[in-house]
């Protein structure tokens, strides 16, 4: 299994990748990593009337980790993502907008510097 540092390193890679995949498509980026102490945000992204809430799951394709980014999703783990959102709703009056939650599953290959980016839209809120 992969040192939680490398874990750590992976998964800022991953935003700062989601972070530019968001920018390039048009969104604005608003903040980064809002935490509660019931869950994060990962990134907070503005477009079209519309503000998004991003989970960002990342993974090196050479990393001995079995597990799926898609099935890193759970229901606990969007439990508290949901939960998180709703308090950033409510802490920025946010009320009167549409929002939305998706996930950005980035794969690294840092050796050969390529990465895969998948949106999964529409998580709920």
């Amino acid at each position: 299994m992969a040192k939680k540092s490398q874990l750590g390193i992976t998964g800022r890679i991953g935003e700062q990748l989601a972070k530019r995949y968001l920018i390039n498509e048009g969104y604005d980026v608003v903040v980064e990593n809002v935490t509660y102490p019931y869950g994060e945000i990962d990134l907070v992204a503005y477009k079209d009337d519309v503000y998004y809430f991003v989970e960002v799951k990342a993974a090196d394709v050479r990393s001995k980790m079995s597990v799926a980014l898609s099935e890193r999703l759970g229901p606990q783990k969007l439990a508290r993502v949901k939960k998180a959102t709703q308090s950033y709703i409510a802490q920025n009056d946010l009320y009167n907008y549409e929002v939305a939650i998706f996930a950005i599953l980035v794969k690294i290959d840092s050796e050969n510097k390529k990465s895969w980016i998948k949106v999964i839209q529409d998580l709920g809120v």
